[in-house]
């Protein structure tokens, strides 16, 4: 059972993330603090990524996709995981896909934490909701601000209708 969490930095992903992992009997699979321990561990990953992350960039894609994929194969992950923080944008999301394919998985829920934008940073709530029916939706990818010109995939709202996206009204293929 693959999982995935999104929301926006400061939502409280990290703490949602680790207390549904629990719940559904899966370890919660977090890209950044993947990225950090590599660092720390000095992996053959951790050492590519750490310039690019001490020079303040994004990690590629492919890079990030391999450790996602490394992490899939662990002993632990074998009932699946809660994804958090992957896939972040388009070519993740397609990586996700493959490797999903390639091991005849699919993503079973995507959770996602919304977060009121009206009200002070201190003082902001996050709620998640569950779509039960994943699916393909070119509403659900936005920019990810004014800092990265990267396409990042969006928080997604929970379905009116079961299988359909409220944004663009898109049915989920069966």
């Amino acid at each position: 059972m693959i999982a995935l969490m999104f929301g926006p930095p400061g939502s409280g992903k990290g703490t949602h993330a680790a207390r549904v992992a629990v719940q559904l009997g899966v370890p919660h699979v977090a890209a950044g603090a993947m990225l950090r321990s590599e660092v720390a561990r000095d992996t053959p990953l951790g050492r590519e990524a750490k310039p690019i992350m001490d020079a303040g960039g994004l990690v590629p894609d492919d890079l990030v996709g391999r450790m996602i994929d490394a992490r899939l194969n662990q002993p632990d992950a074998k009932r699946g995981v809660l994804l958090d923080g992957f896939p972040r944008t388009v070519p993740q999301a397609a990586t996700l896909d493959k490797m999903l394919t390639r091991r005849k998985e699919r993503v079973a829920d995507v959770l996602s934490l919304e977060v009121p934008t009206t009200r002070p940073r201190a003082s902001r709530s996050a709620w998640w909701s569950t779509v039960r029916t994943p699916h393909r939706c070119s509403s659900t990818i936005a920019r990810r601000g004014p800092t990265s010109k990267r396409s990042t995939v969006s928080a997604i709202s929970t379905p009116s209708r079961s299988g359909s996206c409220n944004r663009c009204g898109t049915t989920a293929p069966r």
